[in-house]
Order: structure tokens, then C-alpha cells, then sequence
């Protein structure tokens, strides 16, 4: 059987990809995105989404080819709450809100 096929290997192998694609996430906003022009963040921002992806259709194909019994669908039910969550009570930082009298700016760029 195939690595990513295996329950407790595919799901050490998952958690370690998505885990350093948040680390690499918070790592490449804080240093890099805001040093460098727009396309390098664009880049440094989309890369760790494009592993995790691609891993994800790793998983799927090996899983698919192997006629092993794929994972519950109920897992993305965590990803649907967030979406859920961040669209129906959205929150912006104060300085960032445009209403912001500590820094005197009403636009993010200006605000950093």
C-alpha cells in the first residue's frame, strides 16, 4: 500500500505539511511580505497553499489508485466553519479600519 494510503502515515504526513505550510505562512508575511514588492509576497504567500494542494492531490490519486477506502468528507467540516465564521462576522484591526486616530492614516500601506 502506498504511504499517503496508510491512516496513521497519511495523517502524520498531513499534519506535518499543513503544520510547516502555516509556519511557513507566518514566516513569509512577517518577514518577507512586507519588505519586498507585491509579486515576491504574492509568491512567497501562495507557494505554501500550492504544497499543501499538491500534496492533497497526492493523497487523493494514491488513494484512488490503490482502491483504498478514502477518508471521511466530515474532516473539511473545520475548513467550512472558518469560511463560515470569517465571512459572517468579519473583523478588521483598528488601525486599519480607516476610522483610526492613533496613527492619523486611513489606509494600511501608510498605517505600516
Amino acid at each position: 500500500m502506498p504511504l499517503l494510503t496508510q491512516p496513521f502515515e497519511a495523517g502524520l504526513t498531513g499534519w506535518i505539511v499543513v503544520f510547516g505550510g502555516v509556519i511557513a505562512e507566518l514566516v513569509g508575511g512577517a518577514a518577507v511580505a512586507n519588505q519586498t514588492s507585491t509579486a515576491i509576497a504574492v509568491l512567497v504567500l501562495i507557494l505554501p497553499v500550492v504544497v499543501v494542494f499538491g500534496f492533497a492531490v497526492v493523497q487523493w490519486w494514491q488513494v484512488r489508485s490503490s482502491a483504498a477506502e478514502p477518508a471521511s468528507w466530515w474532516h473539511l467540516a473545520g475548513i467550512a466553519t472558518g469560511v463560515l465564521i470569517w465571512l459572517l462576522w468579519p473583523t478588521v484591526p483598528g488601525p486599519l479600519a480607516g476610522t483610526t486616530a492613533v496613527a492619523g492614516t486611513s489606509s494600511g500601506r501608510a498605517f505600516c
